[in-house]
Formats: structure tokens, sequence, C-alpha cells
């Protein structure tokens, strides 16, 4: 036992050795370039896969046809446990992710939402403004699956960490840009069942209709629908405030958006807002 565990500590020592005469954009390229290889493997063995996920997203991104999970595993099993990534410094592995998330494969895009998870507490504010100014200027965020992979995985954790990284993430609902202000209210989605209360602050509901009143008025899709996602959750705690928000807006809402905010409500509740007449006076 003893002598094996000589053997593995002299490898690891060699390979850290090797590790400290690259520099780190080295590294990176290194790490992107085997993980694009790895995915575009399963392409060439199971193309038929990779069809139906972009059929299924509608060709707005290309894929190498994996399930997700085993994607979320490259990370956690491979790219997490190498010493070359462990080596890199924040900044590095953040230069990794952009690279990632710039590539034109939806795999390698939630690869990027894996490493913002893992490095998420120690992200600079003008790193998150850089990345956001990534996705509005170069456009490379167009379906709902990597831009709520990145929603679920970082901003939603990043703005667990302070009342202004919070705010900062509901004025992104002022971008020009679709996905930035899907981020805007996804993000959110799992933190409203508390209310005002820990690990949220006073006021953070009032924020939440703050966000929505604006993002009402945008007609996108995937925009809409993010709204009627966010109000879901609203309508469950505070239902009054809610069924006034929606029938003050119901014009602006599309039918699917609406189908999306009355799923969690009582069949008497449902039968109320979808038979709700806009042009009655609000009591």
């Amino acid at each position: 036992m003893k002598n094996k565990s000589k053997t593995k500590n002299i490898r690891k020592s060699k390979s850290q050795k090797i590790i400290s005469i690259k520099n780190n954009e080295e590294i990176i390229t290194e790490l992107f370039n085997e993980t694009y290889n790895k995915f575009e493997l399963n392409l060439k063995q199971f193309p038929k896969e990779a069809i139906q996920t972009q059929n299924y997203l509608k060709n707005k991104v290309k894929s190498f046809g994996i399930k997700m999970p085993f994607v979320h595993e490259t990370f956690t099993k491979n790219i997490k446990k190498d010493l070359r990534y462990q080596s890199l410094e924040i900044s590095d592995k953040f230069n990794l992710c952009l690279k990632l998330l710039s590539n034109e494969y939806l795999e390698m895009k939630i690869i990027c939402g894996d490493i913002l998870k893992d490095i998420y507490s120690k992200i600079k504010r003008s790193q998150v403004e850089k990345l956001i100014k990534l996705i509005e200027d170069n456009n490379i965020i167009n379906e709902w699956a990597s831009c709520d992979t990145l929603s679920g995985k970082f901003f939603r954790f990043y703005g667990l960490l302070s009342k202004e990284n919070t705010i900062f993430i509901v004025n992104l609902g002022k971008s020009n840009n679709l996905w930035v202000r899907r981020i805007s209210l996804v993000s959110f989605v799992n933190r409203i069942k508390v209310k005002d209360d820990k690990p949220n602050f006073k006021g953070f509901i009032d924020l939440m209709f703050e966000n929505i009143d604006r993002n009402v008025n945008y007609q996108e899709r995937f925009n809409q629908l993010a709204v009627g996602w966010l109000t879901r959750y609203l309508a469950q705690i505070d239902y009054k405030r809610y069924e006034k928000w929606i029938f003050l807006n119901y014009k602006k809402l599309s039918r699917e958006a609406i189908r999306y905010t009355i799923e969690k409500l009582n069949s008497q509740q449902k039968k109320r807002i979808l038979t709700y007449n806009p042009d009655e006076i609000i009591s």
C-alpha cells in the first residue's frame, strides 16, 4: 500500500512540474480542446441525437447530442478534478468560461455554467459586467437552455451573496437583449418562496413585481414565458397582489404566458383568470 501511495505522489509531483512550465493561456486552450474533442466523438457516433436536440431547440444552437447529466459529469468528474484546472486563478477559470460560452455548441455553454457555479462567490462585479456585455454584443445566447443554465447555476447564487447583487440582476431587466432580460427573471424563481425572509430582505418581493412590471411590456415568447414563470410563484405568496397585477396587465400577456402563470392556482382561481374580461372595471 505504501509503494502504491508513493508512486501516486510521484506521478502527482511530475504533473505539477509539467503544469508549472505551461502558462495559463495554454492550460485554458488544452482544457477547452480536450472537452470539445471528447464531445465531438459523441457527435460522430450518435448524429441522430444531435439532430433531435437541435430540432428541439429550433436549430438556434448546435449540439453534440449529449444528455445533460453526462455534460455536467464532464465538469464534476473530469475538469474540476484536473490539476491543470485547479492550478488556474479565478480570473483564468472565468476566461475559460467565456471561451466555452462563446462556442457554437450547447454543451460547451453548459460547461461554462458549471464553472461559474464553482467560482461564483469569488467573481468580481466587473467580471459579471463583462459576461453580460459579451452576451449583449455578440449574440452568443440564442435559446433558453444555455440562458437558464446561467440563471440557475450562476446568477441565482451570485444574487444570494448580497442585496446589491440582487438589485444588479433585477436591473438586467432593462437590457435590450432578450436573454439578459430573461436572466433577470429566471434567476429568482427559487427565491420567491421565502418572501422577504432570509436569505432575501425586506422589499425583495416589491423588486420582483417591479421586474415583471418592466418585462411584461416585451412580447418575445421567451420573455413572456419567463414573466409567467416568475408570477406563478408570486401568486403563491401574495395572491391578491398577483391577481390585481395580472388583471391590470392582461392584454400585455400572451395566452401561453397566462397558462404558465396560473399553473399552481386552484380550479376556481384558474377559472377567474381565464374568463376575465380585460375591459371590465377593476374593483
